[in-house]
């Protein structure tokens, strides 16, 4: 993926004649356009969601509602690059929803990164334990680039009582004030069971075109640290020896 060393400028239109205009060129219609996929044969209503004017061209973003508004039916989020009326990139594929039809929930930063980035969110619970994350997604000049995925909440209330405490830790993303080439992530425990806090950041690898972090939590750090806190750390945990 390429990394521009100097960001190109940028305009964002979320709303108005220019997202009506690249909609038109990418569905034939300007507000609404329904689209059967020819595979699955599931129906979908897109609408245009925001788009991203360069300087000769706009990558518009938008977002598709599935008809089936089943548990297991989800919708997605979609971009077409458009230069002088023609669609010049296709991105079908940049975030699937959590069912029910919608398109996945997202945030739209700018002064995150060098372009607007969305964070399009996901996660799961299961007995009584909650996780979310966000996937960032750079539009730029090249195309929609997934840079990072970060974790922003375990959660484990739904599966404390007794003796075990709930653990929460959730990482807030905030940009950096040296430019668009890294961020952090500010880790806090807001439970009764807490851990080491710390502060993450994520650096930009020109090679893969990533930001990696330098720390990651353990996955389900918050249920060790919970059954730890009630019963004393596992063998397992404090490497599997005894005495």
């Amino acid at each position: 993926p390429a990394v521009a060393e100097r960001p190109q400028p940028f305009e964002l239109v979320m709303s108005g004649a220019d997202l009506s205009r690249a909609f038109l060129a990418a569905y034939g219609d300007t507000a609404k356009a329904v689209v059967t996929d020819s595979e699955t044969q599931e129906t979908y209503d897109v609408t245009p969601a925001f788009a991203v004017a360069f300087d000769d061209y706009i990558a518009l973003v938008s977002k598709a509602q599935n008809h089936d508004d089943a548990h297991v039916s989800s919708g997605y989020i979609t971009a077409h690059y458009i230069k002088d009326g023609e669609v010049i990139g296709r991105w079908p594929d940049l975030g699937v929803g959590n069912g029910f039809g919608r398109a996945p929930d997202y945030s739209l930063r700018t002064g995150l990164l060098n372009f607007p980035t969305m964070m399009v969110q996901a996660g799961y619970t299961g007995q009584g334990y909650t996780t979310s994350w966000q996937t960032l997604i750079e539009i730029t000049p090249d195309g929609p680039v997934t840079r990072a995925e970060v974790e922003t909440l375990q959660d484990t209330t739904g599966a404390s009582y007794d003796a075990l405490k709930p653990c929460v830790l959730e990482g807030t993303i905030r940009p950096s004030r040296t430019g668009g080439d890294n961020f952090f992530v500010d880790y806090r425990f807001t439970a009764e069971v807490k851990g080491e806090e710390r502060t993450v950041e994520y650096k930009l690898n020109p090679e893969t075109g990533e930001y990696d972090p330098d720390y990651e939590y353990a996955a389900e750090l918050c249920i060790d640290l919970m059954y730890d806190q009630a019963y004393g750390p596992s063998d397992e945990a404090s490497g599997g020896g005894t005495e």
